[in-house]
């Protein structure tokens, strides 16, 4: 009779938790993030979330390469909206530190509903808001572009709301849905 002998070896995984310190306030020495290290951390001390009727999501606006912008549809008031972006790293300043209101207190064009998302489309590495705007069967998916003030037709920034048009955007959009931050029909 043979005699065999198993031999077990067991391993204990210990959880490693690695802590990141910070200053609350997004110095430019405040990376504060393991997922995309060299990148400002996302702001969670934002109390407007914007209507949710409207885009909400997270974007890259500053071209850092990480979604860490908190943007969204902000109405102060009936009939008044604005596009708004709480900047990654500037957690404690205040949340509308990033917008589209124009010099003259203009408001923005939100487009048809539901056409609304945030891409780079233009290559700069700034995520711009597009929507389908127009009148009838005459649309287009216009982009505001992302600027280093602000949204291009902001006070901060200059220039138009409508920047540009989206590449292969389809002649009539007011009906085609999309993806809020992909821009791909749903």
């Amino acid at each position: 009779m043979v005699e065999r002998t198993l031999s077990y070896l067991f391993v204990f995984f210990l959880p490693l938790v690695v802590v990141i310190q910070g200053s609350s306030h997004g110095d430019e020495g405040d990376y504060g993030n393991v997922s995309c290290p060299g990148t400002r951390p996302r702001r969670y001390d934002v109390t407007d979330f914007g209507n949710p009727k409207y885009f909400q999501g997270w974007a890259d606006v500053t071209g850092q390469g990480a979604a860490h912008d908190y943007c969204r549809i902000v109405s102060p008031g009936p009939g008044m909206m604005f596009l708004s972006c709480a900047l990654a790293g500037t957690a404690g300043e205040s949340e509308y530190n990033y917008n589209s209101v124009g010099e003259g207190g203009e408001w923005f064009d939100e487009g048809f509903p539901n056409t609304w998302y945030m891409k780079d489309e233009d290559g700069d590495g700034r995520d711009d808001f597009c929507r389908c705007v127009g009148i009838g069967s005459n649309t287009r998916v216009a982009c505001m572009k992302a600027g280093e003030k602000g949204f291009y037709g902001s006070a901060a920034q200059g220039g138009d709301q409508k920047t540009f048009t989206a590449p292969n955007s389809p002649t009539d959009c007011r009906d085609r849905t999309v993806h809020p931050l992909f821009g791909a029909p749903n």
